[in-house]
C-alpha cells in the first residue's frame, strides 16, 4: 500500500530507503502510495460537489457489494466509528473487531473498561453482524524477530509501540480469521495540509500509515478514506479541512504561518475536535471524541510497560543491536533520540508527531534506541490560500 523509491529502485521500509539515499543523495527519495488519485494532481484542483458523507457512503456500498465479508477494525474513535456510521446509513453489514494486547497500559485498559457498555450497544446495531474482542498476545523474541524481518513501512521505536503494531505490519501476521474474498477495513487517514508557494497542499507521513498495513495470507486490507474507488472522498476531506482552517485563522485574527498550521493540526490541539467535526467525523462517546485517547499516556506508564515486556522477553537487546546496524548505514540527521523535523534540498523528512518519544533514559548496555525519521509524500497543490491570511 506504500513503498519508497530512491532513483529507479524500490524499497519497502523507510530504513532501507534512507540507507540507499545516504549512499547516493543525488537520487530522488520519494514515498509512494499505490493509488492512482495521488498521482493525478489535476483531480485535486476542483472541490468535489457532494458532501463528505455522500462519498463515505458510496465507498461503504462498494465494499459491501464487492466482498464476502467486511471486517472493520473498530476502536470507537473518530475514524472507525465514522466509518461504521456509513454502513449504518447504507444498510450494509460488518463484523467489528476490537483488539486488546497483553502489553496494554493501565490507562488504555481503563479506557477500554470505560467504553465496554457503549461497545455493547454498538453490537446491537442492525449493521453489526458480530462484535469480537481479540486479546493479542505479546510477541515472543522469535515472533518479534520474524515480524521485524518481514516488516514494511515506517519502522519506529519498538519501546513505543506494542507488538500488535509490528505483527500487523508483518507479512506473516499471527492475527488470523480472514478468509478469501474478505476485506479488512481500517480508518486511514485524515488529510494533512501544508502551505507551499501560497498554495494549500495535501501530504501524508509514512509513520501515520504504517501502523495499519497488514498483509494477510488471505483476503485484502483497504484504507477506507483513501481509495481509487472514490477518490473524491480524500480530496473532499482536504477541501473541507482547508476551508475550516481558514475560518479558525479569521476567528483568531491571525495569518497562517508554518508553525500555526503545524500546531493546530496536532492531536493535542484545542481545535482537534472542532476540525474533526467539520470534516464529518464523530466518535462513539465524548471521551473517544476528544484528545484524551490520543494523548493516552500522560504518566508514561505505557512506555514503561512496553519496556518491561521487551526486557523480559529479551527483545530490547535484539532491537538495540538492530538499531546499531541502522545508524551505521543512515545519515546522522535521519535519526534522533527525540522527534524533530528538518528540510533537505529536495526532501522534507520528519519524525512523526504521534511517535515522538523521549528515549534518552531507555538504555541497555550503553546502547541507544533511536527514532528513525519519517518521510513525507510529495505535496499535491489544491488551491491558493486566501491572500489576506498569508503572512506579509
Amino acid at each position: 500500500m506504500l513503498y519508497y523509491q530512491v532513483g529507479d529502485k524500490t524499497y519497502y521500509t523507510n530504513v532501507d530507503a534512507l540507507a540507499a539515499f545516504t549512499k547516493n543523495p543525488t537520487h530522488d527519495l520519494q514515498l509512494k502510495l499505490e493509488f492512482n488519485f495521488t498521482n493525478q494532481p489535476h483531480l485535486w484542483l476542483t472541490e468535489p460537489k457532494l458532501s463528505v458523507h455522500a462519498y463515505m457512503d458510496e465507498h461503504a456500498k462498494i465494499l459491501y457489494d464487492r466482498y464476502r465479508k467486511v471486517h472493520l477494525r473498530y476502536s470507537g474513535g473518530t475514524d472507525s466509528h465514522t466509518l461504521l456510521q456509513s454502513f449504518v446509513r447504507t444498510k450494509g453489514v460488518v463484523d467489528l473487531e476490537h483488539i486488546t494486547t497483553a502489553e496494554m497500559s493501565d490507562f488504555s485498559r481503563d479506557l477500554y473498561i470505560h467504553n465496554k457498555a457503549d461497545f455493547a450497544e454498538v453490537a446491537k446495531l442492525d449493521a453489526v453482524n458480530s462484535f469480537s474482542v481479540f486479546d493479542h498476545h505479546g510477541l515472543t523474541l522469535k515472533e518479534f524477530n520474524r515480524a521485524l524481518s518481514n516488516y514494511k513501512g515506517h519502522l519506529n521505536n519498538a519501546l513505543g509501540n506494542q507488538s500488535l503494531y509490528w505483527d500487523m505490519c508483518s507479512d506473516r501476521t499471527t492475527l488470523t480469521g480472514i478468509m478469501e474474498n474478505d476485506v479488512v477495513v481500517t480508518g486511514k487517514e485524515k488529510p494533512r495540509l501544508v502551505i507551499e508557494n501560497g498554495w494549500w497542499c495535501w501530504t501524508v507521513l509514512d509513520a501515520n500509515l504504517s501502523d495499519s498495513q497488514a498483509d494477510f495470507d488471505r483476503g485484502l486490507q483497504v484504507w477506507f478514506y483513501m481509495t481509487d474507488d472514490v477518490p473524491e472522498l480524500q480530496i473532499k476531506l482536504a477541501w473541507v479541512k482547508l476551508k475550516y482552517l481558514e475560518q479558525i485563522a479569521r476567528e483568531q485574527s491571525t495569518t497562517i504561518t508554518e508553525s500555526w498550521l503545524a500546531n493546530i493540526q496536532q492531536t493535542t490541539s484545542m481545535y482537534y475536535q472542532r476540525i474533526n467535526h467539520a470534516m464529518g467525523y464523530s466518535a462513539l462517546n465524548p471521551v473517544l471524541n476528544s484528545v484524551v485517547g490520543k494523548i493516552s499516556d500522560p504518566s508514561q506508564t505505557r512506555i514503561k510497560e512496553y519496556r518491561q515486556w521487551n526486557d523480559n522477553n529479551n527483545i530490547t537487546d535484539m532491537f538495540n543491536d538492530y538499531c546499531q546496524d541502522i545508524v551505521s548505514n543512515v545519515r546522522s540527521d535521519f535519526y534522533t533520540s527525540a522527534g524533530n523535523s528538518f528540510q533537505t534540498e529536495r526532501h522534507e523528512l520528519s519524525a512523526a508527531e504521534a511517535y515522538q518519544t523521549e528515549v534518552e533514559d531507555h538504555q541497555t548496555d550503553s546502547k541507544q534506541i533511536y527514532n528513525i525519521s519519517g518521510i513525507w509524500h510529495k505535496k499535491i497543490p489544491i488551491t491558493p490560500v486566501s491572500p489576506d491570511l498569508l503572512p506579509i
